[in-house]
């Protein structure tokens, strides 16, 4: 490797690779729980505007698309490392 090289693997310090790699992996995974954990408990209707949402405790409103999305994410980030 030149200087160049050393410089900047010098400036990343104790970076861990395989350990950010596994933080990356779990908080994936958590994600993946929460969504599943939520589509399991809540009951979709339609609404006044067509769009299929659900109704969580406390009046939270949760549109199914959004949970989806953030599902489908995590199983990208699964799948790529």
């Amino acid at each position: 490797m030149s200087d160049k090289d050393d410089d900047i693997l010098g400036s990343l310090g104790e970076f861990d690779v395989f350990k950010e790699r596994d933080k990356l992996s779990d908080l994936a995974d958590t994600a993946l729980t929460v969504v599943d954990e939520i589509l399991d408990h809540t009951t979709f209707r339609l609404d006044e505007t067509s769009d299929i949402s659900c109704r969580l405790i406390g009046e939270t409103s949760i549109y199914q698309d959004e949970l989806e999305a953030i599902r489908e994410l995590a199983l990208h980030v699964k799948g790529s490392l």
